[in-house]
């Protein structure tokens, strides 16, 4: 009897795959808690203001170009260099302070993408990275898994 092969389709991958890879469910019963719930919830607010703050200035790109024809070239870029001078500080301020986040385990950054290999649980959201989800889920949540170790996590009090 031949073996039977299985047909290859080669757009399964495109759109079959998984929105979210790792173990997304949290059991907040069994969950670890952290210490320090307001250094997270601050890192959470300062990246998502950095991550608008990107997305008005490219707004602000797109007006002066295309809505905006009638004001001095000089004046358009001398505002837009002064936006973005605000931009690079506040997404700086941002990756300082996402820095102060530990993981009360392992003592990693799990706001923080680095080149280290993550846990076989760690969750990504397709899109985004795994810091991305990580602050995704804290504020969705209140709970985020590691990147680093795996495990699970609590912000609020129990």
């Amino acid at each position: 009897m031949p073996s039977r092969k299985r047909k290859t389709n080669y757009f399964s991958g495109l759109f079959l795959d998984p929105v979210i890879k790792g173990k997304w469910d949290i059991n907040k019963n069994h969950a670890h808690s952290v210490k320090d719930r307001f250094a997270f919830y601050r890192a959470v607010f300062i990246y998502l203001l950095s991550i608008f703050s990107i997305l008005a200035f490219v707004t602000l790109i797109l007006l002066a170009i295309f809505a905006l024809p009638d004001i001095p070239d000089l004046k358009k870029v001398n505002f837009l260099c002064l936006v973005f001078l605000v931009v690079v500080i506040l997404y700086l301020i941002s990756f300082f302070v996402r820095r102060t986040c530990k993981c009360p385990l392992c003592r990693a950054n799990p706001l923080l993408d680095g080149k280290s290999v993550k846990h076989a649980k760690a969750c990504k959201i397709k899109p985004f990275n795994y810091s991305s989800t990580a602050t995704v889920s804290i504020l969705i949540r209140n709970a985020y898994r590691c990147q680093h170790c795996g495990t699970p996590f609590v912000i609020k009090k129990r």
